[in-house]
């Protein structure tokens, strides 16, 4: 069967997406960044494009969910969306807010796939930085359903 998000609440997911060499970089490049208002509307941005992407996309698509992390955690997202591995190609990853057991959350998607066969092969080779987080497959279809700009 499908995974269903709301039996994960239950785990506690890791939070912390990078490691200890990217986290001090991390840091190196907030300081460095005239305001945050850049890392906001990339994470905007994501959204925005998101919109756009799950409108399109086909509902017996697949795509690998990376990680959630409540709104309020949104500094944790702009980390990862700063810098996110090279192995990704920056402009497949997507981000929707979703309502769970009443709060926000952010969802933290990477591209579409036709097949579950193509979804798995490239979960399998993300990077260990991202393994760590726990990804896995999600059914567009059930994408659609529970991201909020459809509520």
């Amino acid at each position: 069967g499908q995974p269903d998000i709301v039996d994960r609440q239950n785990v506690q997911q890791p939070t912390v997406f990078l490691s200890q060499n990217n986290q001090q970089k991390a840091i190196v490049n907030k300081a460095n960044t005239p305001s945050t208002e850049a890392t906001t509307s990339l994470l905007a941005e994501r959204i925005n494009k998101t919109r756009g992407w799950l409108a399109q996309v086909p509902d017996d698509f697949y795509s690998i969910q990376l990680f959630v992390t409540t709104i309020t955690e949104a500094d944790k997202v702009e980390a990862f969306l700063k810098d996110a591995p090279v192995t990704l190609d920056f402009s497949r990853i997507y981000i929707y807010e979703t309502l769970i057991n009443g709060r926000m959350w952010y969802s933290v998607l990477y591209s579409d796939f036709a097949t579950q066969g193509e979804a798995v092969e490239k979960l399998e080779q993300l990077p260990l930085s991202l393994k760590a987080s726990d990804p896995y497959l999600r059914r567009i279809s059930a994408l659609k359903k529970e991201s909020v700009q459809n509520m």
